[in-house]
């Protein structure tokens, strides 16, 4: 199993290395307490299992023009930060 943890973005910020990102690499079997670990928590997170880790889409939506239109002026512009 290999797991990556981290962030990384493929903006024009992050492409010539404004961002510092960074990843974690782990590679392990399945056999692996490491991994019966990242399994639980992934399934955990995507079923909400003890919390509400993800809403949904529908009822949290945010499709207004106006910020398609900013986001893009800040990308083109070299000022996005995200």
């Amino acid at each position: 199993m290999i797991t990556y943890g981290g962030s990384t973005n493929f903006t024009r910020r992050n492409m010539r290395n404004f961002n510092l990102e960074n990843e974690l690499k782990i590679i392990s079997t399945y056999d692996q307490k490491v991994s019966q670990q990242i399994s639980d928590y992934y399934d955990r997170l995507w079923t909400n299992r003890d919390g509400d880790f993800t809403l949904p889409y529908d009822s949290e939506k945010n499709e207004k023009v106006t910020n398609d239109l900013l986001f893009r002026f800040l990308e083109m512009n070299g000022m996005g930060a995200f």
